[in-house]
This record gives structure tokens, sequence and C-alpha cells, in this order.
């Protein structure tokens, strides 16, 4: 029997809504009878289930282990608390379910590191528009453009909007709870004809979102 190795992010994700979870062992897998491992995510603020709930249960029995951030294990009714390096088995015919503590996570999107590059390449003057923006596409992971089939550069940034002071501000991350604009900059040719951009979260695993604009259906005033 040889050794065997699996990662997360290379086992499709089954569940949806505020749970996810990817089957990393199980018998078949392993080649041998083995306790079976799931890599859980549930995300902030969410469970899978709700106080009141009598939640899942299984025949058998199982184990979570907590990887990163808090959250109450509901087993019968009683919550206990999950943290990272908690281990809690749950035997079977046990109902359970998990709820995510964390309400107040903020989401990196866009180019990071935004006041160091205008720092370096301050705008006005106008001769460092180009290096700025080179420097923020570079600085952008999480979105891509193709234009008429070629890769174009690309950056994006969070602009929130401050009502006292009716201005916007740029910012690397989204507010815990909170909304702001996406401003998206592209360089493209000036007869292009079609641009396709994708972005993939960089806080959610095997998500992605792609749309597609074609020059022809821009209204130009």
């Amino acid at each position: 029997m040889e050794p065997k190795i699996y990662n997360p992010e290379d086992i499709k994700p089954f569940g949806s809504g505020d749970y996810e979870s990817r089957l990393l062992l199980d018998n078949l897998m392993a080649g041998e009878k083995a306790v079976n491992v799931n890599h859980g995510t549930v995300c902030p603020g969410g469970g899978t289930g709700k106080v009141g709930d009598k939640g899942g249960v299984h025949e058998k029995g199982e184990v979570y282990f907590g990887v990163s951030g808090e959250a109450d294990v509901y087993l019968d009714g009683v919550p206990y608390l999950m943290k990272q390096g908690t281990l809690i088995y749950i035997p079977g015919g046990c109902y359970h379910f998990i709820v995510n503590r964390s309400k107040t996570e903020s989401y990196a999107i866009g180019a990071q590191g935004i006041d160091a590059i205008n720092e370096a390449y301050p705008v006005p003057p106008l001769e460092n528009v180009d290096a700025n923006f080179q420097a923020m596409a570079a600085a952008t992971p999480d979105f891509t453009a193709v234009c008429d089939g070629q890769p174009a550069a690309c950056c994006a940034n969070i602009s929130l909007y401050n009502a006292n002071s009716q201005s916007f501000s740029d910012v690397e991350s989204l507010p815990p709870q909170g909304s702001a604009y996406i401003v998206l900059m592209l360089m493209v040719p000036k007869d292009w004809k079609q641009l396709k951009i994708t972005y993939v979260p960089t806080f959610l695993e095997g998500k992605s979102l792609t749309f597609v604009m074609n020059a022809s259906d821009v209204i130009r005033s």
C-alpha cells in the first residue's frame, strides 16, 4: 500500500449557500477501510443549521477539527465552541450542525498596496499615468482580461463613498458587511471589438465570474 496525498484545491466541492465541502478521504480513495475526512468551509455568519434546528445526523461517527476561525458546533441542541486546533468527535445518531461565529471579515478585492503604488508613481504628473496603471495591474491578482483574443492589462480597486464628505476613496478590501463600487481599468486598442473579463475571488475556492462586453453594444455620445 502506497501513501496517498490529497489537497483540498484538487477536489471538486459539493454543497451550496453557506457551506462547501470536499471529500478528502474515504474507503475507495484510501484503498482500504478508513475514516471519512472532509474539508469544509462555512461562510462568515453562515452555518449548516440555525438555533432551534435539529441539524443533520449520520449512522457513523465523524470528527470535526478546527483549521481556522471560531464556530459553535451544536450537538443534540447543545452548543460547543470550536476554534483552531479543537477536535470534536460526533458519535453516530447525534444530531449536529455548525455556525460560523465570524461576521466581521473583510475581503481583499482588486489591487493591493495602492498607497505604496500611488506614492511611487503619483498622478499628476501625467507622465506617471502609464507606470501607475502598470503597477496597479501587476498588483491585481483576481481580475484578468482578454481583448479580441489577446491578454489585456487590467487593474481594479474598491471605491468607497463617504456620505459626510460626499467623496470617494480607493481601498484594498471590502469592509465587513459593506458595499462599494468596483472600479475596473483596462488598456485596449482604440478599435477593440470584444472584452472578456474574469473575476476569481481570492477568498473563495473554485468560484469565478466572467462577463463579456462588445464594442457594438457600447453607446457613444
